[in-house]
């Protein structure tokens, strides 16, 4: 991904350039989030990261999973949709069943278009039993 400003030969640089560059550099990272929820995981971004306006593909968030879960997870940034969740499997990606997020553990969830059908959905990193 390139950044969308370029300073080297302006003459009159903006200081909204910057500040398009700095959201840019932090969308590149995991959106550090509070999680709330069991089964449909809400993930509130920290209060000094970027913008989360719409999902974007291989976009990462991380939260502490705050209730094991019983049933499938879904997962909502902030206001936008509520989406499944997938781990690994030898065949591809599968849905989550009970007990596979454990609370107090660390996850990532990394957002991927092409999951449900085309629908988006969500891999999690970091979940399973101990």
């Amino acid at each position: 991904m390139a950044l969308r400003n370029t300073f080297a030969n302006q003459a009159s640089a903006q200081m909204v350039w910057l500040d398009q560059n700095f959201t840019d550099l932090g969308n590149i990272d995991y959106i550090p989030c509070t999680a709330t929820g069991t089964n449909a995981l809400t993930l509130t971004p920290a209060t000094n990261a970027p913008a989360v306006n719409a999902y974007t593909n291989l976009q990462g968030f991380t939260a502490i999973i705050p209730n094991t879960n019983t049933a499938s997870l879904t997962v909502q940034v902030g206001s936008l949709g509520a989406l499944p969740c997938f781990k690994a499997s030898a065949a591809g990606p599968i849905s989550l069943v009970g007990g596979d997020a454990i609370q107090n553990c660390y996850a990532v969830f990394v957002y991927n278009a092409a999951l449900d059908s085309g629908n988006g959905g969500f891999h999690v990193l970091g979940i399973g039993t101990p």
